[in-house]
């Protein structure tokens, strides 16, 4: 880090900001938020190491950790405490690349290695073995289970296309996402085109198990598509990406930027038209606090984090782009900020002793409610 850098980084109000007193008061550029709970767990410090996720698919949150062997499932009651032993454990070797590897009833997962992605039962027993895609040497590993309009799981894979059935993409420029059932029986398919960069896709699916939209995620130029009809993708203006799995209230977000764009944006849109009907940018954020001298070095709106907070709110969560500091992330500073009907509200300063601690990501159910994380415990936290 430069001395001039390292001088704006000490004085960073992102560190150590003072808000008001009282928990879920607010002036008209700072936002206090009320701690709901407190889940202590040293799996915490996993999450940003890809070894652990938070799921919202079931009824109540769920931190998944994934040990060299087993895939671990512990829910995560309302009234807070120690994260209680695991409510379901899946046996086999592999990693989680994925957001959400587990069914919301707990009889089946996805575990993969070697190129394949196991779907097997609560008992380990193997129910299914599938291909994963590659493109340009790249593996592309998604996996997202989700309900069917009468409440039985399924699950979304992305696999390699097939010749005679994807006609609409070559098969090394693209992947399949499948959906099959429990039982591994396909049951519906979209070929979805891949750019360059190393690539992924993200499923935004319906609260009827039905496809919304499709995020091909390149690392140079990610697009989204619109899941238009039955079988047909229709690419969104711009090069964004989805920090979501599923809407809310028949909205989703995309992050990212138009052709000749400097800075990142984040748009909400309708999930039948892929209208987008709210565009927040940073300058929205920054101005909507007079003092934010400091806070960061090169910020952007990060596109792997926050979200819809409720209907008609977000939680936005702006990473530092500083040079100097990618060599260690977790020294890089974050800020949270509140978007009501399509207007910036203000930063999110969190109440000591969190005040003085590292935001990080937020994470959010849809419910009104987000999660941070720290090195020993979750934060459930609402305004």
């Amino acid at each position: 880090m430069t001395g001039d850098a390292a001088r704006r980084r000490a004085a960073s109000p992102v560190h150590d900001v003072p808000g008001p007193d009282v928990p879920g008061k607010e002036t008209p550029s700072v936002i206090t938020p009320r701690l709901l709970s407190e889940h202590r767990t040293g799996d915490a410090a996993l999450l940003s190491r890809g070894r652990a996720a938070l799921d919202f698919s079931a009824s109540v949150p769920r931190l998944l950790v994934r040990a060299d062997e087993e895939l671990r499932v512990h829910d995560l009651p309302a009234e807070g405490g120690p994260v209680p032993p695991p409510v379901a454990v899946f046996a086999g070797a592999g990693t989680m690349p994925f957001a959400s590897p587990v069914a919301h009833d707990l009889s089946h997962a996805v575990l993969y290695g070697t190129g394949a992605y196991r779907i097997v039962d609560r008992s380990g027993a193997l129910v299914r073995e599938l291909p994963m895609a590659e493109h340009g040497g790249t593996p592309v590993t998604s996996a997202v289970w989700s309900r069917s309009a009468r409440g039985e799981p399924q699950v979304w894979l992305a696999v390699p296309l097939d010749p005679s059935l994807d006609r609409t993409v070559s098969p090394d420029q693209g992947v399949c996402l499948l959906r099959l059932d429990a039982q591994g029986r396909p049951l519906d398919r979209f070929a979805v085109p891949l750019g360059d960069g190393n690539p992924g896709v993200a499923p935004i699916i319906g609260d009827d198990g039905r496809l919304v939209a499709v995020s091909a995620l390149g690392s140079l130029q990610p697009v989204t598509y619109l899941a238009a009809d039955e079988h047909r993708l229709t690419p969104l203006p711009g090069h964004h990406r989805s920090p979501e799995h599923k809407p809310v209230r028949s909205r989703f977000v995309t992050v990212g930027k138009d052709d000749g764009s400097a800075d990142f944006d984040l748009r909400v849109h309708d999930a039948t038209t892929g209208a987008a009907e709210t565009v927040v940018t940073l300058a929205d954020l920054l101005d909507s606090e007079p003092d934010t001298d400091g806070l960061h070095l090169a910020p952007y709106i990060s596109w792997s984090t926050g979200g819809r907070l409720d209907d008609d709110s977000l939680v936005v969560v702006v990473e530092d782009g500083d040079e100097d500091d990618w060599a260690a992330p977790d020294a890089l500073p974050y800020s949270h900020w509140l978007v009501t009907g399509g207007q910036s509200r203000g930063r999110i300063v969190y109440p000591a002793p969190h005040s003085a601690s590292h935001p990080g990501s937020a994470r959010l159910p849809g419910d009104g409610t987000w999660f941070t994380a720290d090195q020993q415990a979750l934060y459930r936290w609402s305004r």
